[in-house]
Protein backbone atom coordinates (compact mmCIF):
# COMPACT_ATOMS: atom_id res chain seq x y z
CA UNK A 1 0.00 0.00 0.00
CA UNK A 2 1.40 3.63 -0.75
CA UNK A 3 0.70 6.32 1.42
CA UNK A 4 -1.10 9.14 -0.03
CA UNK A 5 0.96 12.34 -0.12
CA UNK A 6 0.56 16.35 -0.85
CA UNK A 7 0.70 17.36 -4.58
CA UNK A 8 2.80 20.63 -5.30
CA UNK A 9 0.87 22.96 -7.29
CA UNK A 10 2.06 26.38 -9.56
CA UNK A 11 -0.14 28.93 -8.14
CA UNK A 12 -0.39 32.62 -9.92
CA UNK A 13 -2.37 35.83 -8.55
CA UNK A 14 -3.17 38.01 -11.34
CA UNK A 15 -4.04 41.50 -11.27
CA UNK A 16 -3.99 44.74 -13.03
CA UNK A 17 -1.24 45.92 -10.44
CA UNK A 18 0.82 42.67 -10.33
CA UNK A 19 1.12 38.88 -11.03
CA UNK A 20 2.60 36.44 -7.76
CA UNK A 21 3.63 32.96 -8.16
CA UNK A 22 4.42 30.60 -5.60
CA UNK A 23 4.75 26.80 -5.34
CA UNK A 24 2.39 25.35 -2.68
CA UNK A 25 2.31 21.83 -1.18
CA UNK A 26 -1.52 20.61 -0.67
CA UNK A 27 -3.93 17.59 -0.68
CA UNK A 28 -5.94 19.14 -3.32
CA UNK A 29 -6.26 22.02 -5.87
CA UNK A 30 -8.95 23.66 -3.37
CA UNK A 31 -6.86 22.98 -0.12
CA UNK A 32 -3.85 25.20 -2.57
CA UNK A 33 -6.08 28.06 -3.30
CA UNK A 34 -6.84 28.39 0.57
CA UNK A 35 -3.41 28.33 1.06
CA UNK A 36 -2.37 30.73 -1.33
CA UNK A 37 -5.22 33.42 -0.41
CA UNK A 38 -3.56 33.25 2.91
CA UNK A 39 -0.09 33.93 1.92
CA UNK A 40 -1.26 36.38 -0.06
CA UNK A 41 -3.37 38.13 2.67
CA UNK A 42 -0.02 37.95 4.64
CA UNK A 43 1.90 39.50 2.23
CA UNK A 44 -0.86 42.30 2.09
CA UNK A 45 -1.45 42.18 -0.91
CA UNK A 46 -5.11 44.18 -0.89
CA UNK A 47 -6.60 44.34 -4.61
CA UNK A 48 -8.94 41.69 -6.47
CA UNK A 49 -7.25 39.37 -8.70
CA UNK A 50 -7.71 35.56 -10.36
CA UNK A 51 -6.01 32.86 -8.62
CA UNK A 52 -5.10 29.47 -10.62
CA UNK A 53 -3.61 26.49 -9.84
CA UNK A 54 -2.26 23.70 -10.97
CA UNK A 55 -0.44 20.70 -10.26
CA UNK A 56 2.94 20.08 -11.38
CA UNK A 57 1.78 16.77 -12.35
CA UNK A 58 -0.99 18.01 -14.63
CA UNK A 59 -3.91 15.88 -12.86
CA UNK A 60 -5.74 18.90 -11.03
CA UNK A 61 -5.96 22.74 -11.83
CA UNK A 62 -8.27 25.08 -10.33
CA UNK A 63 -9.15 29.02 -10.85
CA UNK A 64 -10.52 31.04 -7.87
CA UNK A 65 -11.63 35.28 -7.80
CA UNK A 66 -9.28 36.51 -4.77
CA UNK A 67 -11.21 39.16 -2.90
CA UNK A 68 -9.59 40.34 0.23
CA UNK A 69 -12.36 42.64 1.23
CA UNK A 70 -14.74 39.33 1.41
Amino acid sequence: MTPEREIFFRCTFSSPRRTAVAHIAAWDAGEAVQLFEAELRGEGVGERGTIEVASLAGAQTKRARYDPLN
